[in-house]
């Protein structure tokens, strides 16, 4: 049997979206340990707000005795240095077989985790899965992308239509053609709202780069991972995301896209068109 840790990093999240999270992350894990899938599983909420009266209410939600079986802990993150960061304080010092990354607006079907767990073993070259993703109206969310490109990214940002942002490589980006309904493996990148990794090999790559305070930490993560294995997207996994769009949460937000994503391209090299 098999042991799982998880981290979920919380900077103010809305509580009725973290509670929905923790509930189906409950009734996942309880399935997979009544199959007699895992052994264990150890939960760490890290609160990155640095306020007393939010971890008090964190801490008063992990006491609820429906989590008694995530064997649930309270992180406090001394200072805000973003989210890979944050779910570093986790990842670094984490005791198990495999480590879930999970987003506070995730909510997981109910064999989410038990599909994952399947998933890796019968792919034992894989050292990360990412799942099948819808948001709340039933749409596709494409969470595992192509290696980004500069133009491809501005269309995204920009009033285009769905057809011109395609010929300037969005559809290649979202790997619409390659990842439909049945598993796939390949070097592709995965987003961080549900990054189901083998722990061994997420701590031997040091986890997150903390120099991403946000954005663009997940692919970074992902393209170091795949110097180890292959990815896998596993539509058996499957998830309700409700984040996404950087575009439409401020000022502050298109500069922190911005900024890391320059250090990205410097980083794995610039590329103009997915």
């Amino acid at each position: 049997m098999d042991t799982l840790s998880i981290s979920i990093v919380s900077h103010f999240s809305p509580r009725d979206a973290l509670q929905r999270t923790l509930e189906s992350l409950t009734t996942a894990v309880s399935l997979a340990l009544t199959a007699g899938q895992l052994a264990s599983v150890k939960l760490a909420l890290i609160d990155n707000s640095q306020s007393v009266s939010e971890a008090t209410a964190l801490q008063q939600l992990l006491e609820m005795p429906e989590l008694a079986g995530l064997s649930p802990h309270l992180i406090q993150a001394p200072d805000n240095r973003g989210y890979g960061a944050a779910n570093n304080l986790s990842i670094l010092h984490a005791a198990s077989d495999f480590h879930l990354i999970l987003n506070p607006d995730v909510v997981l079907d109910e064999g989410a985790i038990s599909a994952a767990l399947a998933a890796m073993h019968a792919h034992p070259a894989c050292v990360l899965l990412t799942p099948r993703a819808v948001d709340r109206s039933g749409a596709v969310q494409h969470v595992a992308k192509d290696k980004p490109g500069a133009i491809t990214l501005l269309a995204r940002a920009l009033p285009l239509s769905p057809r011109l942002k395609d010929l300037l490589g969005n559809r290649q980006y979202e790997l619409r053609d390659m990842l439909v309904n049945a598993p796939t493996t390949g070097r592709f990148l995965a987003g961080g709202c549900f990054m189901f990794c083998r722990t061994h090999a997420l701590q031997r790559a040091g986890g997150f780069d903390e120099g991403y305070f946000m954005y663009f930490e997940d692919f970074d993560l992902s393209a170091r991972l795949t110097r180890a294995g292959d990815v896998l997207y596993c539509p058996a996994v499957c998830i309700v995301h409700g984040g996404g769009g950087a575009a439409g949460k401020g000022f502050r937000h298109i500069l922190w896209f911005s900024r890391s994503a320059g250090r990205f391209f410097r980083q794995h090299g610039w590329r103009w068109k997915s």
